[in-house]
C-alpha cells in the first residue's frame, strides 16, 4: 500500500508539473517588445492592458504622460526608446505613438488658432526631424516592427487642423521607414474621448488597443509561429511593406 501511495503521490506531481508547464505565467513578459509614446498609452494604462489581454504578454512600457518627440518637461519619447535599449537592447518590435503634444505644449502658440501657418510649420519642424531620426535609430539598431499608431481627430476645433496635418506628416515618416501604421481616425468616435476632449475613454482606449493587436496580427508581428500575413480580417489599419516576425509565445 505504501509503494501504491507513493506512486501515485510522482504521478500526481507530474501532472501538476507538466500544467504548469503549459500555462502562461501571469507575469510572462516580453522583454522584445517595447511601448513608448504619450498620455494616449500612460493616462490610464488601458491600452496596454488589453495588449495584455489580447496577447497573453505584458510587453515593457517606457511611455509618460506629456512626452513630446523633441524638447518639453519630461522624458521625450527618443530619450524613452533609448532607456528600453540601455535596459536590453534586443528589441524585435516597437509600439508607439507621438507628436501630439509637440503641437499642445512645444508649439502651441503657433497651432492651436484654427489654421497651419508656415510658423506652425516651423515650429514642428524639431519634432518631425527627432521622428526621423528615432526611426533611423530603431532600424540601424535591429528593430524589426515599428508600429505607430496615428493619432485620432480631437474636438478641439483650434488645434484640430494642426493635429489633421501632423497626422499626414507623421504617416509619410512611418511609410518611409516601413512601418505599420495604425490610423484610428475613421474608428474614433465622440463617445469613445474623455471629457478633455483629447484623451480616450477606457473603452476607446480598449478599441485603439484592438485596431493594434489586428494590424500587428494581419502583418504577422508578435503572432504565434505558422501565421499567415494577411489572414486577419480586420481593415483598420494600413501598412506599408512592414517587416514581420514570428513569436512562439510559449504555451498559448
Amino acid at each position: 500500500m505504501r509503494k501504491m501511495g507513493w506512486v501515485m503521490a510522482v504521478c500526481a506531481l507530474g501532472l501538476i508539473v507538466a500544467i504548469m508547464n503549459c500555462t502562461p505565467a501571469d507575469d510572462d513578459v516580453n522583454n522584445q517588445v517595447v511601448m513608448v509614446g504619450d498620455s494616449i498609452f500612460a493616462l490610464s494604462g488601458e491600452i496596454a492592458n488589453e495588449l495584455e489581454r489580447l496577447s497573453g504578454e505584458t510587453y515593457r512600457s517606457y511611455y509618460v504622460s506629456g512626452a513630446e518627440m523633441e524638447g518639453g518637461f519630461v522624458k521625450t519619447i527618443p530619450t524613452q526608446y533609448a532607456d528600453a535599449v540601455r535596459a536590453d537592447s534586443n528589441i524585435r518590435t516597437v509600439i508607439m505613438d507621438g507628436g501630439g503634444n509637440d503641437i499642445q505644449i512645444g508649439a502651441s502658440s503657433s497651432c492651436t488658432n484654427g489654421s497651419v501657418t508656415t510658423a506652425c510649420k516651423n515650429a514642428l519642424a524639431p519634432a518631425l526631424t527627432a521622428a526621423e531620426n528615432l526611426f533611423k535609430q530603431m532600424r540601424a539598431g535591429g528593430v524589426q516592427n515599428i508600429v505607430y499608431m496615428n493619432y485620432f481627430y480631437i474636438m478641439d476645433s483650434n488645434s484640430k487642423p494642426a493635429f489633421n496635418w501632423m497626422h499626414d506628416e507623421m504617416a509619410k515618416l512611418v511609410q518611409k521607414y516601413n512601418g505599420l501604421i495604425v490610423d484610428p481616425m475613421p474608428y474614433m468616435k465622440d463617445s469613445l474621448i474623455g471629457s478633455d476632449n483629447i484623451h480616450p475613454t477606457d473603452e476607446g482606449s480598449r478599441m485603439l488597443a484592438n485596431l493594434i493587436w489586428d494590424a500587428m496580427k494581419a502583418n504577422c508581428i508578435e503572432q504565434a509561429s505558422g501565421c499567415t500575413p494577411g489572414s486577419s480580417s480586420s481593415s483598420s489599419s494600413s501598412s506599408s511593406s512592414s517587416s514581420s516576425s514570428s513569436s512562439s509565445g510559449g504555451c498559448r
